[in-house]
C-alpha cells in the first residue's frame, strides 16, 4: 500500500511507500497508485510533496514478481512524468537505499534529501532491463557522467554522503529536516515554484517510441530470460549478448 496524510496545515502531503516486506518494490498498481496520490495533493491544495518509504529502504523499484514488466515499466515512467510535471516541488526523502525504479523515482524528484542509511544503484546491466534515455539524462545533470558511467556500466554503490558531495542529493538529514524544508518551501510563491519548477525539468520528454521498441526488444532477448531464470534458481546469470 501507500500513504497519504496531509501536514504543516495541508501544505505539505507526505507519501509514503508502505511495502516494507518488499522492500518498497512497487508493482504496476502501486506505480498508478503513486501517480494518482501525486496528482490528487496537488490538486487538493498541497504547496509540496515529499515521497519517502517505509521501514529501512526507500524503494528497491519495480516489483520484478510482476509478470508483466512492460506493462509495469510504462506506469513506472508515467509515475515519474506526473512528478515532474505537477505545478508544485517534489521532495524525496531516501530513507534507505533506492534501487533501480527507487534511484529513478529520487532523481524525478526536485529536491532531494538522504537520510545517514540511503544510498543509490542502479543495476540496470546486471539484470538486463534498460533506462530511460531521460533517467540517465538526470542522473549526468545531477551528479556528473563518472557519476553515471559508475552507477550503470559499473553497476556502483552511491553513498549518502558521496551523493551529497556530488550533488545528486541536496541535503543529508532525516525526515524532519525533510519536512521542515517542505514547510518552509510551501511558504514561497506558488506561481514562481512552478515556473522554475518547468525551467529546470532536464530528460523530459524523450523519444517515448524509441526506448519503448528497445524495452520490448530486450524484454524479448536470450539475455533477459536468462535474468529472470537466474533470479529464480538464486544464481548468477550467464549472459551471451542477444
Amino acid at each position: 500500500m501507500i500513504r497519504h496524510e496531509q501536514i504543516a496545515h495541508g501544505a505539505v502531503s507526505l507519501i509514503t511507500l508502505d511495502r516494507p516486506e518488499r522492500r518498497n518494490a512497487l508493482d504496476a498498481a502501486h506505480w498508478s497508485q503513486l501517480a494518482s496520490l501525486v496528482t490528487e495533493a496537488a490538486d487538493g491544495g498541497a504547496r509540496v510533496v515529499v515521497i519517502t518509504g517505509e521501514g529501512s529502504c526507500f524503494c528497491a523499484g519495480g516489483d520484478l514478481d510482476e509478470s508483466a514488466i512492460e506493462d509495469m515499466a510504462e506506469l513506472l515512467e508515467k509515475a515519474f512524468t506526473v512528478i515532474r510535471e505537477v505545478p508544485v516541488p517534489v521532495i524525496a526523502y531516501i530513507n534507505g537505499p533506492a534501487v533501480g525504479g527507487g534511484a529513478q523515482l529520487a532523481v524525478s524528484c526536485d529536491l532531494r534529501v538522504a537520510g545517514p542509511k540511503a544510498r543509490f544503484r542502479v543495476p540496470a546491466a546486471a539484470l538486463s532491463l534498460p533506462v530511460n534515455p531521460g533517467t540517465i539524462d538526470r542522473i549526468v545533470a545531477l551528479a556528473g557522467t563518472g557519476a553515471a558511467r559508475a552507477m550503470l556500466i559499473g553497476g556502483d554503490w552511491i553513498s549518502a554522503e558521496r551523493a551529497h558531495a556530488l550533488g545528486l542529493v541536496e541535503r543529508v538529514g532525516e525526515l524532519d529536516d525533510a519536512l521542515n524544508w517542505a514547510s518552509e518551501v510551501a511558504g514561497f510563491a506558488p506561481l514562481l515554484l512552478s515556473y522554475f519548477k518547468e525551467r529546470l525539468q532536464v530528460g523530459n520528454p524523450t523519444d517515448r517510441g524509441e526506448y519503448s521498441g528497445f524495452l520490448r526488444s530486450v524484454l524479448e532477448s536470450e539475455d533477459h530470460a536468462e535474468s529472470v531464470n537466474a533470479r529464480a534458481e538464486n544464481r548468477a546469470p550467464r549472459y551471451i549478448g542477444r
